[in-house]
């Protein structure tokens, strides 16, 4: 019987991928599926998988799948994994990053507990600044609790939409997958609808999770071509979280965010471009009538009351925004 699946996508990740490999592996056991998709890599990724399968026994080999395929990004190949996966619960580790020790004892022992969700904390790790270190502290709860909507509010507001501090049962992919045709955003894309659809989460305050901050990674490089992309990803989730709003109010905390996120980086790639985005959304999202109580950070709250000001509210709710702090 296998109880957890976890699946992680490989691409050009010489560099860190065997301490990847070694943190699962010290730590597993039977009721565990690790299936390893090499999404093209162009390295010696592949390299080091064949020397790490000659480390495993065959026991452990019985646990380890190993796919390779075309480059088709991120989104397709965890897709492709959950498809394959057989576990009742799903995880994403990155292979560029780690699992604490104590990781998997914690994960079985909330998955006995049978909730939909498992949430945990990560510890941030920079590569070339060790001082920048931080915890991701998304929540201090331990233990199951309802998903109801003051602690949807909570999450919600942490906006923390990575898929490798959560665990899912498998049901919740049913009929949500990965979006394949954007570049940014892809957890975020996907986890604020599965946490709405869930109804009880296991919380573990511990950082379980490594995840290493690498430089030249996709969301801070200053390409142009990638800001573009960017962009572009912005529309598409700021479009699916106004249609999901009707669903629950909710909704209104990451869409604020996802377009003051979209304002921002349109400044930031061209200026021209601004007044032109301003105008697709502000309307529309000002219409929706977003409670502003329900938004926890004061410069996404103080948007919501100055959409009506154009840009100016733009300008007006961060300037409020730093005057308070």
């Amino acid at each position: 019987m296998i109880n957890l699946s976890i699946i992680i996508p490989i691409y050009n990740a010489e560099n860190y991928l065997m301490d990847c490999l070694n943190s699962i592996k010290n730590q597993i056991n039977q009721n565990i599926e690790v299936i390893l998709i090499n999404d093209g890599s162009t390295d010696k990724s592949l390299e080091i998988l064949d020397i790490f399968f000659k480390t495993l026994t065959p026991e452990e080999i019985n646990n380890f799948t190993l796919i390779n395929k075309k480059n088709s990004g991120v989104s397709h190949t965890r897709n492709k994994g959950i498809k394959i996966s057989k576990g009742d619960y799903i995880t994403f580790i990155d292979s560029d990053d780690f699992i604490s020790p104590e990781y998997i004892k914690k994960i079985f022992h909330a998955i006995y507990k049978n909730p939909d969700l498992i949430q945990i904390n990560a510890y941030c790790i920079f590569e070339n600044s060790p001082s920048k270190n931080y915890i991701l502290n998304t929540h201090n709860l331990n233990g199951l609790h309802t998903l109801n909507n003051e602690l949807k509010g909570l999450i919600f507001n942490e906006n923390s939409w990575f898929s490798w501090i959560r665990i899912f049962k498998r049901e919740l992919f049913n009929n949500i997958l990965f979006p394949e045709k954007i570049s940014h955003f892809e957890d975020a894309y996907i986890i604020a609808e599965i946490i709405n659809n869930s109804k009880y989460i296991y919380m573990i305050s511990d950082c379980l999770y490594n995840y290493r901050i690498i430089n030249s990674s996709a969301t801070r490089t200053k390409d142009f071509k990638t800001k573009e992309k960017l962009l572009l990803s912005s529309e598409k989730i700021i479009e699916k979280l106004i249609i999901l709003y009707s669903k629950n109010i909710i909704f209104g905390i990451p869409l604020i965010h996802f377009f003051n996120i979209y304002i921002n980086e349109t400044k930031k790639y061209k200026q021209d471009l601004k007044k032109e985005n301003w105008g697709k959304f502000s309307a529309r999202i000002d219409n929706l009538k977003i409670p502003p109580k329900i938004i926890k950070n004061n410069n996404e709250r103080f948007l919501v009351y100055f959409l009506k000001f154009g840009l100016f509210g733009h300008y007006l709710a961060k300037k409020l925004s730093k005057f308070i702090k």
